[in-house]
């Protein structure tokens, strides 16, 4: 689908990831133990999915587009990482999330809405065309996190046999 075209937009489809990402941004504020699938098996599958859904050829205002929400991006995960506090409790690895961690998602949503309003205008912001798209908000996710369980295993290198047992 050329870059600017109208993508009908499933409602089912916008429902579960929204209601994915109201779950899994709910459970960072609950203690769990650290473990595979939100370090490294989560920014994994969301790379996997901006990557199956990558238009077949990307402009250059997209292409520009991509590259700032990349660097928001960037800044999210770091954020995030240092809003996750990590610890040891009965010879098991925990994390948790805060006030912090629910400041960098918002600032982050927001960050991809003035990008979406900058580049696109408000169609492509809150239209149909949005769903165009759709990758590069995996994408978007997929580095915030990803750079959130690498900083998170650089400050707390102990995790990784934890992340081997899970």
């Amino acid at each position: 689908m050329p870059w600017g075209a109208r993508k009908v937009v499933n409602p089912l489809e916008i429902l579960l990831i929204l209601a994915a990402a109201v779950f899994f941004i709910a459970r960072q504020f609950l203690p769990r133990r650290v473990n595979r699938f939100s370090l490294v098996l989560l920014p994994a599958a969301l790379a996997y999915l901006a990557w199956r859904s990558l238009p077949a050829s990307i402009p250059p205002a997209q292409s520009l587009e991509l590259m700032a929400n990349v660097v928001v991006a960037l800044a999210g995960g770091l954020w995030q990482a240092a809003a996750t506090h990590v610890y040891e409790k009965d010879g098991a690895w925990w994390m948790r999330g805060g006030a912090g961690y629910l400041l960098a998602w918002v600032a982050l949503l927001a960050g991809r809405m003035v990008l979406r309003l900058a580049f696109e205008g408000p169609a492509g912001a809150w239209g149909a065309a949005a769903m165009s798209t759709m990758w590069m908000m995996y994408l978007d996710a997929a580095v915030a996190w990803g750079v959130r369980s690498i900083v998170v295993y650089l400050r707390h290198p102990r995790i990784g046999a934890a992340l081997a047992r899970s």
